[in-house]
């Protein structure tokens, strides 16, 4: 489309957000800006772009906002799935590993877990709700917190696929056979998730797809021979993912 890419990361939680942006817009003056999370939920954020009237899209935000353009996948849905086909395998006693509190999708995939389970008169367990961070060490620590319990779960959700790995590698180290003694399922469909041993059963997340939609929706504003969206429903949309179930998963 011939704009140039510029990908500056940011700290969400750095004392002086708001000025980095006003530097950033005035040092780069770009046509537009693609937030990730958590920076699209950030308000700070939001509101320096909106003063300076540069144009962003919402990649996978909380909630959508009016007159803000968004793309997401449906991770309330896709959690449902998921955790439905850990139930329909006959587990009933299922741990799940949170994301980090800042990334929206943490709360939506939980979310998505404790509505399945109540669709089949469950409740979710606290003990068997660990905290993670999105990162394979966090979901280690966290399988080895849930394994080592004298009732230990049957099979364990991690809210993605960084933290699913963690925990195959707890259950190599406890002994535990996957998915002889316990199934694992991750969300994200990462490079990595195929490549394990046993390969992952996961959600496919149409990250591509987001991007791609989130680039054409930034681009129309500023193309005349493109066709901006002009209904607010039209701002905002929601690609379909996929459930992909592997070797890591099984039947009671």
């Amino acid at each position: 489309m011939g704009y140039h890419l510029v990908v500056e990361s940011l700290h969400n939680d750095a004392p002086d957000l708001r000025q980095q942006i006003d530097r950033m817009v005035l040092a780069l003056r770009p046509d537009g800006m693609i937030l990730t999370p958590p920076l699209c939920d950030n308000p700070e954020v939001l509101a320096a772009l909106r003063d300076s009237g540069t144009p962003c899209v919402l990649m996978s935000p909380e909630r959508d906002l009016r007159g803000v353009p968004s793309v997401r996948m449906d991770d309330v849905h896709a959690a449902e799935e998921i955790t439905n086909l850990l139930l329909s395998l006959g587990h009933e006693h299922i741990a799940f590993i949170k994301g980090p509190p800042d990334q929206s999708a943490s709360a939506l995939r939980y979310q998505g877990f404790v509505q399945a389970l109540r669709a089949h008169g469950l409740q979710p367990d606290p003990e068997l709700v660990q905290p993670g961070q999105f990162t394979f060490a966090s979901g280690r620590d966290a399988a080895h917190q849930l394994l080592s319990r004298r009732q230990r779960p049957t099979a364990v959700f991690a809210s993605n696929d960084d933290m699913a790995l963690g925990v195959l590698a707890a259950a190599q180290r406890l002994g535990l056979s996957v998915p002889g003694e316990l199934s694992v399922a991750g969300f994200d469909d990462s490079p990595t998730a195929a490549l394990v041993w046993p390969p992952l059963t996961t959600v496919r997340q149409p990250v591509a797809e987001m991007a791609r939609a989130a680039v054409e929706m930034l681009v129309s504003v500023q193309r005349p021979d493109m066709t901006a969206p002009e209904d607010e429903a039209d701002l905002h949309k929601v690609l379909p993912h996929e459930l992909v179930v592997r070797d890591s998963t099984r039947a009671r």
